[in-house]
């Protein structure tokens, strides 16, 4: 870091996260009761697919996820997902806030 002398630390006394949003397609869809998880395909030439290099994405859908415009959510669905997107052990997740039909 610059100005950290021998490469030091900082620690944060807060963090701020900030929703993405990312579209694909829905496979893999699996529910239980008001949870529902599922694998979204992104397209290969995507800002997403192009900067980390993987298309696919596991969304954790929560009791209080919005549902815009969608049916209920099947494999093949086409959607736009909006939450909170984590590296979790080099898998991408994203806890959906929203899913509108994409």
């Amino acid at each position: 870091m610059g100005g950290m002398p021998n490469g030091g630390t900082v620690t944060a006394a807060s963090i701020y996260l900030n929703h993405q949003g990312l579209r694909g397609t829905i496979s893999g869809y699996a529910s239980n009761g008001s949870q529902a998880s599922f694998t979204l395909t992104l397209p290969a030439d995507s800002a997403f697919a192009t900067l980390t290099g993987t298309t696919t994405v596991t969304v954790y859908q929560q009791g209080s996820t919005q549902l815009r415009g969608l049916a209920p959510l099947a494999n093949g669905n086409s959607v736009q997902a909006r939450g909170l997107l984590f590296l979790d052990s080099g898998v991408f997740r994203l806890v959906a806030s929203r899913l509108s039909a994409g």
